[in-house]
């Protein structure tokens, strides 16, 4: 694995997911839709602390 293109594939997606966000509708954001997080938002925040958590150990 090159971890060059991981990284410029990974800013990337992440480029592309927040274009996504920034476009929905309030009640998008938080309507009812992926269990077990409910919401695109509490995805959103599951992930974004699962990323922090693992890299707090490893930086």
């Amino acid at each position: 694995m090159n971890p060059v293109k991981l990284a410029e594939y990974n800013i990337w997606a992440n480029d592309r997911t927040r274009e996504l966000l920034k476009n929905l509708t309030e009640e998008e954001f938080t309507r009812e839709v992926i269990p077990p997080y409910m919401n695109i938002r509490r995805l959103v925040v599951h992930i974004v602390l699962a990323v922090e958590f693992n890299l707090r150990g490893k930086v």
